[in-house]
Formats: structure tokens, sequence, C-alpha cells
């Protein structure tokens, strides 16, 4: 999701993002620690936003995303809403002026 993402330089919301093909890579890593164990079973991610990192002529430096896991959609917490979207496209312009992302 993320070079598509970085390749139409367009910010996107999947609330059901299961039925998105995708490399499942990322759903290997646990988000308990040893005092909040997470339940046996594997988490997937059910909810993603992606959004570019632009410079001012609109290149792309990156690309910031936030996901929801969980064992369904219920579990996985609230859709993301276009609100979400926003502040995360204003954290991706904050993030294009960092020295170290340029």
């Amino acid at each position: 999701m993320a070079a598509h993402t970085a390749s139409t330089r367009k910010p996107e919301i999947f609330n059901a993002f299961v039925k998105v093909k995708h490399a499942s890579i990322f759903e290997t890593v646990k988000l308990s620690t040893s005092e909040d164990a997470e339940p046996t079973g594997a988490s997937a991610i059910q909810k993603l936003m992606s959004a570019p990192i632009l410079d001012s002529q609109r290149k792309v430096l990156g690309v910031v995303q936030v996901c929801r896991k969980g064992f369904d959609a219920a579990t996985a917490g609230a859709d993301f809403t276009q609100d979400d979207m926003q502040q995360l496209e204003l954290a991706a312009k904050v993030l294009s002026n960092l020295p170290f992302v340029k």
C-alpha cells in the first residue's frame, strides 16, 4: 500500500483492509507487551490510512501510515474518518519539513 500511495500521491483510507490484496509482513508484529499479552491467534491489519509525504514540488519523500489491528473489524476499533485523514495529512506536511526526511 505504501508503494501505491507513493505512486498516486494521494491519501487513502481502507476500513476493510483485510479485503485488499497486500503484503502481510507487518501483520507478524505483535502489539502487546508482556504485561498486556495479546490473545493467542493471529490478528491482522483491519483498517489502514496512508498519506504521501511530499516536498514543495510534489516529489514523494516517503509515506506515513497508521493501522488498526484486530481479529476482526470490531476488535480493531472504530473506522478511520475523514477527520482522521486530515490529521494524517497535516502530520505528513510536518514530516516533509524535517531535515532527516529530505
